[in-house]
C-alpha cells in the first residue's frame, strides 16, 4: 500500500471545512458542494486553480466522515470541531494517523513532554524502509510535509507553538459520534483512562 502524501495543501482548514459540511448536512451530494465551492469560492482562493485544489482537498477529508461526525463537525464545541477536522485528516492520510499514533500519542504516553521535527524524521525514515517511494522525495517536500503537519497539530490544538503536546479533552459527545472509538482515539494524545470523556 503506497501512501497520499498530497497533504502538503494548507493546514487544517477548520472554517473552510465546517462550511463545506454544512452544505453537504443540507444537500447531501458531494458533486453540488464541490460545484458550489468552486463557482462561489467557498474556500476565499485567490485563483481558479487554487480554489479547486483545496476544495478537492477538503471535500477528501470529509468524505471520510460519517453523518454523526459531520454534524459534530458543523454544531460541536470548538475543540471538538477541530478534533473531527483532525480525525478527518488521520483518515484520510495513513501516514498522518500512524504519525499520530506512532509519534504523538505514544509520546504523550510515555510522558514525553514535546514533538520535534527530529521525531518526524526519524518517522519518515522508519517508514521509508517500508516505502521506498518515500526516498524518492526531494528534501524539499519532506520539509514542507513536516511543516504542514506541525502546523495542522497546533491548529488541532495537540501541539503549541513550542511543540509541547496538548493532551487531548475527549468529551463524550465526541466519543459517542466516533464510528471507530478504539481506532480513531488512537489519533489522539490522550490515555486510555480519559478517554470516557467528559460532557
Amino acid at each position: 500500500m503506497k501512501y497520499r502524501m498530497s497533504f502538503s495543501t494548507g493546514g487544517l482548514f477548520l472554517r473552510e471545512s465546517i462550511l463545506l459540511a454544512e452544505l453537504y448536512l443540507e444537500t447531501q451530494d458531494w458533486k453540488l458542494v464541490r460545484q458550489r465551492a468552486t463557482d462561489e469560492n467557498l474556500v476565499q482562493a485567490r485563483t481558479v486553480s487554487s480554489t479547486n485544489r483545496i476544495s478537492g482537498e477538503i471535500i477528501g477529508r470529509l468524505t471520510s466522515l460519517y453523518a454523526e461526525e459531520l454534524d459534530l463537525l458543523v454544531n460541536g464545541a470548538e475543540n471538538e470541531q477541530k478534533y473531527v477536522a483532525w480525525l478527518s485528516i488521520c483518515r484520510r492520510y495513513t501516514f498522518v494517523g500512524e504519525f499520530a499514533t506512532e509519534c504523538l500519542r505514544e509520546s504523550h504516553l510515555l510522558l514525553k513532554q514535546s514533538l520535534a521535527n527530529d521525531d518526524f524524521d526519524v518517522f519518515f525514515a522508519r517508514k521509508a524502509d517500508w516505502q521506498p517511494e518515500l526516498e524518492n522525495l526531494k528534501t524539499s517536500t519532506r520539509k514542507r510535509l513536516r511543516q504542514v503537519l506541525f502546523k495542522m497539530l497546533r491548529e488541532a490544538k495537540l501541539l503549541d507553538d513550542r511543540g509541547h503536546i496538548i493532551p487531548a479533552l475527549i468529551t463524550s459527545r465526541f466519543q459517542a459520534a466516533l464510528q471507530n472509538p478504539s481506532q480513531d482515539l488512537s489519533f489522539f494524545p490522550a490515555a486510555n483512562s480519559s478517554m470516557r470523556g467528559t460532557p
